[in-house]
């Protein structure tokens, strides 16, 4: 299921921009596709700390994709479902892994409006 309209668009455009916020330890990214609300409850309050985070990220994992499964508008909430497959480099102890482990995660973002576009609020 693809977006439908400009609005879901943007949010699915937000979900995006965060990935690659991760993937690029970007917090100009991250700032951009997130609330102020959500990143103070990820605890991604400034740039150094966010960097960290997503520099380990970047460290334990290869050939990361996003893959929109649904899109659900109502009021002035967009609540996108996706599945995130990547290739982890550890195992679940912190151990580097020989051969990479395939992996997959379901997400669910509520993007709400803010600023002049749409961003992430929450995600479970």
């Amino acid at each position: 299921t693809g977006p439908q309209g400009a609005d879901e668009e943007a949010a699915v455009a937000a979900v995006e921009l965060y990935a690659e916020a991760w993937q690029e330890a970007d917090c100009d990214k991250l700032t951009e596709s997130t609330t102020e609300a959500f990143r103070e409850t990820q605890g991604l309050t400034d740039c150094a700390t966010f960097e960290e985070a997503a520099q380990s990220f970047t460290d334990a994992v290869e050939d990361y994709q996003v893959t929109v499964t649904s899109i659900e508008s109502g009021g002035d909430t967009i609540t996108i479902q996706t599945t995130e497959t990547f290739d982890a480099l550890f195992d679940e102890n912190d151990n580097p892994v020989e051969e990479p482990i395939p992996s997959t995660s379901e997400y669910t973002y509520v993007v709400v409006p803010d600023g002049g576009g749409w961003a992430i609020d929450d995600l479970s």
